[in-house]
C-alpha cells in the first residue's frame, strides 16, 4: 500500500490521465499505474522516481512529459486474430453480408488499433475474402501516438507474430527480416490501411459513415458516463444496417434503441436498425 505522500501523488497522475484520456484507474488499479510511471521515471532518469515525475510535472507542466505519461496509461494488450470466435463470425456472415449490401468501398474503423495486430487481421480476412484494397476504406486510430508508429510500420518480432498467426498466413502475409529476427507486414496489406490518432472523448475528423466499427476492451477503462457517451456517439457513427464489435465483456444493451443484437456461432455484434 502507498505511503499518504505517494497516494496523493498517484491520485494527481490518475486525476490527469482520466481528464485527459478517460482512462480511469482506481485505488484497486494503482498499482498498475505506480509500475508504469516508475518505468517512465527510470527510462527518463528521474532518480527520486514518481516523485521526482510528480514535482516536474507540477513545476514545469512540460506538454511532452505530459504526452508520454497519457501514452504509458494507456492498455496496449493485443495479438492477432483475438478472439476466434468474431473472426469466424466476420469471415462467414458479417462481411459477406456487409459487401452484399452496400458493394464497395466497405468502409471500416478499428477505435483503438494498438500496434496494429487488429488491423492486419482484418486485412488478412479480407484478401481470404477476395476483396482488394479497392474495395475497403479502413481506418486505425489510437489514442497512443507511440503505439500508432509501430502500428505503421507492420514490424513484429518472432514472439508477437506467434500469437494468433497461422504458419500458412505467416508465411503469405509477411517477409522475415534479414537482418534480425523481426517479420514485416506485406505492403500489399500496409499500404491499404490509414493511421490517424484519434481520442474517442474528442471530436471524430471523419465525416462519412462506416459499415463496421470494431471497438473491443476499450470502454472498460472508461467512467459510466464516459462509456455511455462514446457508445452512443459510435451508434450514430453507423451507417444504418453496419455493425459495432465490442469487447466479450461489454454490452450496448440498453444503450440506443436504434441497435439489435446479433449472434452467430457465438460471437455477438451490434446491428445499426435499417
Amino acid at each position: 500500500m502507498p505511503s499518504l505522500k505517494a497516494a496523493v501523488q498517484l491520485d494527481y497522475f490518475a486525476g490527469m490521465i482520466e481528464k485527459e484520456t478517460g482512462i480511469r484507474f482506481s485505488d484497486g488499479t494503482y498499482y498498475q499505474l505506480e509500475a508504469r510511471l516508475e518505468e517512465l521515471a527510470s527510462k527518463f532518469g528521474y532518480k527520486a522516481g514518481i516523485e521526482e515525475l510528480y514535482h516536474t510535472i507540477l513545476d514545469n507542466q512540460d506538454p511532452a512529459l505530459k504526452k508520454l505519461i497519457f501514452e504509458k496509461a494507456t492498455n496496449n494488450e493485443t495479438y492477432f486474430f483475438r478472439d476466434p470466435k468474431l473472426f469466424n463470425a466476420l469471415e462467414t456472415r458479417f462481411i459477406p453480408e456487409l459487401k452484399e449490401k452496400f458493394g464497395a468501398p466497405i468502409r471500416i474503423w478499428s477505435t483503438a488499433c494498438s500496434s496494429g495486430q487488429e488491423s492486419y487481421s482484418i486485412s488478412i480476412l479480407l484478401q481470404k475474402l477476395g476483396i482488394p484494397a479497392a474495395g475497403f476504406d479502413y481506418l486505425c486510430s489510437d489514442i497512443n501516438e507511440a503505439i500508432l508508429e509501430r502500428a505503421r510500420t507492420g514490424k513484429y518480432s518472432q514472439l508477437e507474430v506467434q500469437r494468433g498467426l497461422s504458419t500458412p498466413d505467416l508465411i503469405r502475409y509477411f517477409r522475415k527480416s534479414t537482418v534480425d529476427s523481426s517479420w514485416e507486414v506485406v505492403s500489399s496489406l500496409k499500404d491499404s490501411l490509414r493511421f490517424a490518432r484519434i481520442n474517442l472523448l474528442e471530436a471524430w475528423p471523419h465525416k462519412k459513415k462506416f459499415h463496421l466499427i470494431l471497438c473491443r476492451n476499450v470502454l472498460i477503462y472508461q467512467s459510466i458516463e464516459n462509456r455511455r457517451q462514446i457508445m452512443r456517439r459510435l451508434v450514430d457513427a453507423l451507417e444504418p444496417g453496419g455493425y459495432l464489435a465490442m469487447g466479450a465483456g461489454e454490452s450496448l444493451v440498453g444503450i440506443s434503441a436504434e441497435i439489435v443484437q446479433v449472434e452467430h456461432n457465438g460471437a455477438i455484434l451490434y446491428r445499426k436498425k435499417s
